[in-house]
């Protein structure tokens, strides 16, 4: 798993320097990887794996693939635990 681990930081800080020049086409390509990845290292359940379809879906929003992205933060809202769907101040 280490393998795997180091595989993500290096995909990541890759995913930071494409979006840095402004290439959001190999950004994107590079966060699928991610997220493919840490589906099979950690569960589609896991906070990891959250975080990657969010910094997927940020991409695909400033690539203005609004239906991708919006289907992508709807994924995650659904594995959320349901305690913290609850609007604050409720029980």
């Amino acid at each position: 798993m280490a393998s795997r681990e180091a595989k993500l930081t290096r995909l990541s800080h890759q995913v930071a320097k494409a979006k840095t020049q402004g290439d959001l086409a190999e950004a994107e390509y590079l966060c699928r990887q991610i997220v493919d990845l840490t589906s099979t290292t950690f569960g589609q359940f896991d906070e990891d794996y959250a975080k990657a379809l969010l910094e997927l879906a940020e991409i695909l929003e400033a690539e203005q693939k609004y239906a991708e992205a919006l289907s992508l933060r709807s994924r995650i809202v659904n594995f959320m635990p349901s305690k913290q769907k609850q609007p604050s101040g409720t029980k």
